[in-house]
């Protein structure tokens, strides 16, 4: 959003690490934003969107344990089990991002782990 694009601006110059929560700012939801900020760490909640794709950063954990079986079953959502009562997981290592765009499957291989 316009409105925010000097913040954003300010984030990126600044050189300092990034977490982001659920998507990062000034991304979209299903295609993400490789010009945008590009966190360190990522926390998805719920289940990863599919901008999570676009994420190179060094950690990926899924927050909350908000959906239940019947649902996650539904929509046939792969999610990752959850140690013990941990509200929190963190996910593999994203896959780097490919030298080119001959080999699309490499850039999806985290969300469909998770996603179905």
């Amino acid at each position: 959003r316009p409105e925010f694009a000097t913040i954003i601006s300010k984030i990126q110059e600044s050189g300092l690490p990034v977490i982001s929560i659920d998507v990062p700012s000034g991304w979209e939801v299903e295609k993400g934003n490789p010009e945008g900020i590009q966190p360190e760490m990522l926390i998805s909640l719920t289940a990863p969107k599919l901008c999570a794709k676009q994420f190179f950063g060094k950690h990926h954990y899924l927050g909350g344990r908000f959906v239940p079986p019947d649902l996650a079953k539904k929509y046939e959502l792969s999610l990752p089990p959850y140690p013990g009562s941990e509200p929190c997981v963190e996910l593999p290592p994203p896959c780097p991002p490919p030298e080119d765009n001959k080999d699309e499957k490499v850039k999806g291989q985290l969300i469909k782990v998770f996603i179905s």
